[in-house]
C-alpha cells in the first residue's frame, strides 16, 4: 500500500506542476504514528514549498484535493504547517490484511535490496582472550543486520578477520609463559601489562600437556631458542586454541560466519607488500625516522600514520589496508565493517588508503558500536580486560540465555551506550521486553490451539498461502484497536526494508515492542474466539498475520519464537 500511495503522491505533485522532492518515491508517505492524524501522512509539501517559494500549506491543499480522488481516501486533510493526512476506508485495510495473510510465512521478506552484494565484517576480536560482553553486542548487531539484509533481498558474505600476528600475539605468548612461572623479555620490560585470567592459565596447562611444545619452552628457558623464534613457534597453537573457544561461543550465540580471514595469510601471500608498493607508487608512502609512513593527512586524517615500524615489521594498519584492498577486488556493492567506538579515528585513514589506491571509499560503510555496561543488583559491574576482571559472553549466555542477550543487545542504537540489566533479562514477566514479545507469539499459538479444539482454528492456521479463492468477510474488524493492529502488522515489510537500508537492526526491536503492546491490549479487551464463527475467523486471520510478523521479526534478530511459555 505504501508504494501505491507514494506513487499517487508523485503523480499529484507532477500534475500540480511542482518539482519532485529528492529521495526515493516511497519516502513521500509514511504510516501515521497517531491515529488521530489519519492512517498515512506526507510532509512533501514542506520541501516543495521551500523550493518554489510558496506557502507549504497552500501546496498541501492542492495535493490533498488530488490525493482524495486518486486513492479513494475517506478523508484527506491538511494539518499543521503543511502535512497531508489521509484516512482510508476500513475495507482497504481488510484487503491489505488479506494480502498479508496470503503471503504466509514469507511475510516481511522483500526485494528492496535485490542486486546488492554486501561484504559484512564484524566481531573480529583479537584471539588473545574469550569474547567479552562488548564483543557480544557487536556480534548481535552484525548477525541481526546480516539476517535483515538477506530478508530484504541482498546477497551477503559474513567475514571474521583474525589478527593472528603482531604485538598482541607476542603479549599473549608472554602472558601464558608468565602464568607458568617463566620470565620473558616482555614480562621483564617496565610498564608492560600482560593479560590475565583463567584462559591464560588454561593455555599454560595446554603447553605443559603438549610434549612438543613443552620441549620448545624448555629450549627457550635453557637459552637455546631466541624469544622471537619461540613466539613464532607457539603462537599458531595458542591462537587456534583461542579461536576454538570463540567459535563455540559464537555458535551458541547463533552467529555464523562464511569465512575466517587471517592477517598472517595476508602477510605470507604478499598482500601487505603489494598494498605498500601501490602506496609508494602513488607517492603516498614515505620514509621518516627509519619507518614508512602513509600521507593520511591528505585524506582528512589528523596526522600521518606509520605503515612499517623501524624494525621493518608492518603495522596493523598496513595489514588492514591490504585486507580492504582485497575486499575492493571483489564485485561487492559495499563493504560494511562493524567496529568498536574506539575505532572512530580509524575510518578516515582506511578510506583514505582506499582512495589512494583508486578504490571508491564511499563503498566502505562503518558502524561504530558503543560500550556495554553490565548492571547487577542495580550496580554497574567494573571490568578490565588486562586485569582479567571482564565478564565474558559465555557468562552472559549461561546466565540469561541467547534469546535475552541478543534482544537486550539490540535495545539501543549502536552508537549509544548500553546498560545491560542482567536481573531484568532473567525476569519472566511483562517487565522483561524479550519475554513480553515472545509471550505474544506463545499467546497466539495457544489461541489457535483453543480455536482448533472448538473446530474454528485449523482452517486459518493450516491454510497454505493463496489456496483460498475468495477473500473472507473481514468487515467485522472495525474497532480502532483492530484497524491499528492491521496497519502496523501489514507495514512490517517496510520496517524490515527500512532497518536493512539504514543498517539499524534495533528498529526491529522497537517495532516489535510497540506492535506487541497493541496486541496484548487488544487481546485483553476482545474475545477472539466466540460463537460467531465468521467474526472469529476474521479475528483469527488478524492474529495469524500478527503471529507471523512476530515470528519473523524475532527470527531476523536471531531470537526464538516459542509456542509455549
Amino acid at each position: 500500500m505504501k508504494a501505491r500511495l507514494a506513487h499517487a503522491f508523485a503523480e499529484s505533485i507532477r500534475e500540480a506542476g511542482y518539482p519532485a522532492p529528492t529521495g526515493e518515491e516511497t519516502d513521500l508517505v509514511d504510516l501515521s504514528r497517531d491515529p488521530r492524524f489519519g492512517d498515512w501522512s506526507s510532509a512533501a509539501a514542506f520541501s516543495i514549498g521551500k523550493s518554489v517559494k510558496k506557502n507549504p500549506r497552500d501546496v498541501a491543499q492542492e495535493l490533498s484535493n488530488r490525493m482524495k480522488e486518486k486513492t479513494g481516501a475517506e478523508t484527506c486533510e491538511v494539518a499543521g504547517g503543511g502535512f497531508v493526512n489521509l484516512r482510508l476506508p476500513a475495507k482497504i485495510w481488510h484487503e491489505e490484511l488479506w494480502r498479508a495473510y496470503q503471503t504466509g510465512p514469507a511475510l516481511g521478506r522483500n526485494s528492496g535490496l535485490e542486486g546488492r552484494k554486501i561484504l559484512l565484517e564484524f566481531v573480529s576480536a583479537n584471539p588473545t582472550g574469550p569474547l567479552h560482553v562488548g564483543h557480544g553486542r557487536n556480534a548481535a548487531i552484525g548477525d541481526a543486520l546480516g539476517r535483515l539484509l538477506g530478508a530484504a533481498g541482498a546477497t551477503l558474505r559474513r567475514e571474521y578477520y583474525v589478527n593472528d600476528i603482531g604485538g598482541q600475539i607476542e603479549t599473549l605468548c608472554a602472558s601464558v609463559l608468565l602464568s607458568m612461572g617463566i620470565e620473558t623479555p616482555m614480562s621483564q620490560e617496565p610498564g608492560v601489562e600482560l593479560y590475565r585470567g583463567d584462559h591464560i592459565d588454561g593455555l599454560g596447562e595446554r603447553l605443559r600437556e603438549s610434549p612438543e611444545e613443552s620441549a620448545t619452552v624448555e629450549s627457550f628457558k635453557a637459552g637455546r631458542l631466541p624469544w622471537a623464534v619461540l613466539v613464532a613457534t607457539l603462537a599458531p597453537g595458542l591462537v587456534q586454541a583461542m579461536l576454538e573457544n570463540i567459535r563455540k561461543d559464537l555458535a551458541e550465540f547463533r552467529v555464523p560466519f562464511d569465512a575466517w580471514l587471517h592477517e598472517s595469510r595476508l602477510q605470507s601471500q604478499g598482500a601487505v607488500r603489494e598494498a605498500l608498493a601501490k602506496l609508494q607508487e602513488a607517492n603516498l608512502a614515505y620514509p621518516k625516522d627509519g619507518a614508512v609512513w602513509f600521507r593520511s593527512t591528505q585524506f582528512g586524517d589528523e596526522k600521518d600514520r606509520v605503515l612499517v615500524r623501524e624494525t621493518g615489521v608492518p603495522t596493523y594498519f598496513a595489514s588492514d589496508i591490504a585486507y580492504h584492498l582485497e575486499k575492493a577486488g571483489g564485485d561487492w556493492t559495499e563493504w560494511v565493517n562493524i567496529w568498536g567506538a574506539d575505532h572512530h579515528g580509524y575510518i578516515k585513514r582506511v578510506a583514505g588508503a582506499l582512495n589512494a589506491m583508486g578504490k571508491d571509499p564511499e563503498r566502505l560503510k562503518v558502524i561504530l558500536v558503543q560500550m556495554v555496561s553490565l548492571i547487577r543488583g542495580g550496580q554497574r559491574v567494573e571490568m578490565s580486560k588486562r586485569k582479567g576482571t571482564y565478564v565474558t559472553l559465555r557468562e552472559v549466555l549461561d546466565e540469561v540465555g541467547a534469546d535475552a542477550a541478543r534482544f537486550f543487545y539490540l535495545m539501543r542504537e549502536a552508537d549509544s551506550q548500553l546498560d545491560f540489566d542482567m536481573d531484568l533479562a532473567k525476569t519472566q514477566s511483562d517487565k522483561n521486553p524479550v519475554y513480553y514479545v515472545q509471550y505474544a507469539h506463545a499467546r497466539v499459538a495457544s489461541l489457535f490451539r483453543h480455536a482448533t479444539d472448538r473446530g474454528q482454528g485449523s482452517e486459518v492456521r493450516d491454510q497454505e498461502p493463496g489456496t483460498r479463492n475468495q477473500e473472507p468477510n473481514l468487515a467485522s474488524l472495525t474497532s480502532p484497536a483492530e484497524l491499528d493492529l492491521i496497519k502496523w502488522s501489514t507495514y512490517f515489510p517496510w520496517i524490515v526494508l527500512g532497518a536493512a537500508k539504514a543498517k539499524e537492526p534495533h528498529r526491529i526491536v522497537f517495532y516489535l515492542i510497540d506492535l506487541v503492546r497493541k496486541f496484548h491490549s487488544y487481546y485483553n479487551e476482545q474475545r477472539i474466539v466466540t460463537e460467531d464463527k465468521e467474526g472469529s475467523f476474521a479475528r483469527l486471520v488478524l492474529c495469524r498475520v500478527f503471529g507471523t510478523v512476530v515470528k519473523n521479526g524475532l527470527e531476523w534478530i536471531g531470537v526464538s519464537a516459542p509456542e509455549k511459555m
